[in-house]
């Protein structure tokens, strides 16, 4: 999303008859949930996009201070919605969700 790129949610149900690719009303609260600030962005060091505000995940904000940790690229950090620039935010908000749902037989293969 932060890289202005649509998106489609996509879960996958599984039956004994069929296989269903539907929207995941969950990803969407989720989403929701983000911007709203209830929920932080939790991503390795390595892939947090550029001019994004962010911290050391799981670490208390009394204890926490951004030059006494080392950044690897496999640490993780979180990040909220507030913390975006601004033209992060506006494409948050712009892009595009489609959901797609079909249903794929199953075949029984033989023994």
């Amino acid at each position: 999303m932060l890289q202005c790129r649509d998106i489609s949610i996509i879960t996958i149900n599984v039956t004994a008859r069929y296989s269903y690719i539907v929207n995941c009303a969950c990803c969407l609260s989720v989403l929701s949930d983000f911007q709203q600030g209830k929920l932080p962005m939790v991503v390795l060091y390595s892939k947090m996009p550029d001019r994004v505000n962010f911290r050391q995940y799981a670490v208390l904000s009394s204890v926490y201070n951004y030059d006494c940790f080392v950044y690897e690229a496999d640490t993780l950090v979180e990040a909220h919605y507030e913390g975006l620039h601004a033209d992060q935010q506006r494409a948050f908000l712009q892009v595009k969700v489609t959901s797609t749902s079909i249903a794929i037989m199953q075949h029984e293969f033989g023994r």
